[in-house]
C-alpha cells in the first residue's frame, strides 16, 4: 500500500504529473509496480474504488481559531 500512498503524494506534489496525459499515468504507475486494478482506479480516478481496495476511508477534519473569542470554554458558551 505505501507505494500507492508514495505514488498519490508524487502526483500531488508535481505539477507536471498532475497535468500528464493518461499514457503518461499509465507508464508512471507501472514503473512504480502499481497493481493493476489499483492502476484502474487511479487512472478512472475512483476515489471510492480505491479507498475499497486500499482498505482505507478518507477522513477529513477541519479545526478554525477564533482570534475575537474570549476566553471561556465551548461548554460555557453554550450554556
Amino acid at each position: 500500500m505505501s507505494n500507492v500512498i508514495d505514488f498519490l503524494e508524487m502526483m500531488g506534489q508535481d505539477a507536471q504529473m498532475r497535468n500528464a496525459s493518461r499514457n503518461e499515468v499509465k507508464l508512471a504507475l507501472a514503473n512504480a509496480q502499481i497493481a493493476p486494478e489499483l492502476q484502474t482506479a487511479i487512472l478512472a480516478k475512483d476515489q471510492p474504488q480505491l479507498e475499497t481496495l486500499l482498505r482505507q476511508r478518507v477522513t477529513c477534519c477541519l479545526l478554525f481559531s477564533n482570534e475575537d473569542q474570549d476566553d471561556e470554554s465551548p461548554l460555557e458558551q453554550c450554556a
